[in-house]
């Protein structure tokens, strides 16, 4: 808590008189940051749906704002794996309540794309099932070794999504 306190440049009473104990901090933490991921995917979507960029685009945007943004960041920090450990053992509602609404996001991103004619998924595709996908890529871009430069994640995300909405078919399926 010293450290933390040292970094916000409060006196370790004055990070306890925000935040009673570490489990507290880590829930305001998570909360915050992943409210911020998911504000910023939202006005990535909604300017890149202004410029009218085509929904491979919008998409990879979307994924960059809340996944990139996130992963860099925090894989900047020599503390990374101990953050991610312990926002999984202390703040796992709050993570799977954002992935719930992400999740929702890139669905209903999906379907607004179809209602618009631009996107037409194969029969036994569903637009909840393709956003999971898409999603499961995103987070797989940060999980990939070595870590991708932060400059080339955009295009990473949108090779990804290329590549999932081409999709193939192995011989003998």
């Amino acid at each position: 808590m010293q450290d933390i306190a040292t970094a916000a440049g409060l006196s370790r009473q004055g990070l306890y008189h925000h935040f009673s104990n570490k489990e507290e901090l880590f829930n305001a933490l998570a909360e915050a940051t992943n409210a911020w991921t998911l504000d910023a995917a939202q006005a990535a979507r909604d300017k890149a749906r202004a410029e009218g960029l085509p929904f491979v685009n919008v998409m990879a945007v979307t994924l960059h704002a809340r996944l990139g943004a996130m992963q860099f960041r925090l894989g900047a920090s020599p503390e990374a794996l101990e953050f991610v450990d312990q926002s999984m053992r202390r703040c796992m509602p709050i993570l799977e309540r954002y992935a719930d609404l992400f999740h929702k996001m890139l669905t209903q991103l999906i379907e607004d794309e179809i209602a618009a004619g631009r996107l037409t998924l194969a029969d036994d595709v569903t637009p909840v099932e393709l956003a999971e996908a898409l999603s499961a890529a995103g987070r797989g871009v940060g999980a990939r070794l070595p870590a991708p430069k932060p400059d080339a994640v955009l295009q990473i995300f949108t090779r990804n999504t290329e590549w999932i909405l081409r999709g193939a078919t192995a011989a003998g399926r």
